[in-house]
């Protein structure tokens, strides 16, 4: 018989997977919350700094410091900053005077009823002054923060940052 012909085209198709596998957990973990934060020691004039990553996307990182006393007429300004993520970062500061209710508590220049406030972006920041000792011009007393950093809208499994703190 002489009809037409079908043709039978075969096309192959090839997929390559590669696997993202996530990355390891940072040495600070487990510190997912307040009640349990890693401890960043103290505060001071010089630069602390960490090496930290969200080691996936749920991950929250919580650090705790102490400052002395750093007795100086003129408060100096703390400050913590996340540097070099590549996404949106919530940062959260706790503050506590460690004896008593501080006398004065002002973040990113507002003074505050409570002494907590937060910051958004791809590299946060907040900047804070305390007096936790009100009786002496001289002295501020000794205090703690605790900050916690978060992805609100994670894009990527890690992401890799730098927590710095110190006063000025």
């Amino acid at each position: 018989m002489g009809g037409p012909r079908a043709a039978l085209a075969v096309a192959g198709v090839s997929l390559l997977l590669t696997s993202c596998a996530p990355c390891g957990q940072d040495p600070l973990e487990p510190n997912d919350d307040e009640g349990s934060p890693f401890d960043g020691g103290s505060l001071s004039f010089s630069l602390n700094e960490m090496d930290i990553n969200f080691h996936d996307q749920s991950d929250i990182d919580c650090i705790s410091y102490k400052i002395p006393d750093p007795g100086a007429a003129d408060d100096p300004r703390m400050y913590v900053e996340i540097l070099g993520a590549s996404e949106n970062v919530d940062l959260s500061l706790t503050f506590e005077c460690d004896n008593g209710e501080p006398g004065g508590f002002t973040c990113e220049g507002e003074v505050l009823e409570e002494p907590t406030c937060s910051n958004s972006g791809k590299e946060p920041e907040l900047g804070f002054t305390y007096d936790c000792d009100a009786a002496s011009d001289e002295q501020l007393g000794e205090a703690s923060i605790v900050i916690c950093a978060s992805r609100p809208s994670p894009d990527k499994l890690c992401i890799d940052y730098t927590v710095r703190a110190y006063l000025n």
